[in-house]
């Protein structure tokens, strides 16, 4: 995933998000989440987005991680 282009305030947080098709595109949260990292699948995402200066940036409202059993992770 390249980098995208948001808001000027740079110091929001933010992750690079792939979607079913492949698609990549950036995405800011409302905080620091330990939980997403390079790799964790989410599902249930709600995005909104956000227009500045006659950029539009997406918001991460909502997700649920996926997690993994031992089992199935093997």
């Amino acid at each position: 995933c390249g980098r995208g282009h948001g808001p000027g305030d740079t110091s929001l947080p933010s992750v690079q998000l792939q979607d079913g098709t492949g698609q990549c595109f950036q995405a800011y949260t409302h905080g620091p989440d330990s939980t997403l990292a390079p790799g964790v699948v989410i599902t249930n995402v709600k995005l909104s987005s956000r227009n500045s200066g006659g950029v539009t940036f997406y918001i991460l409202d909502a997700y649920t991680p996926v997690t993994y059993t031992a089992q199935e992770a093997a």
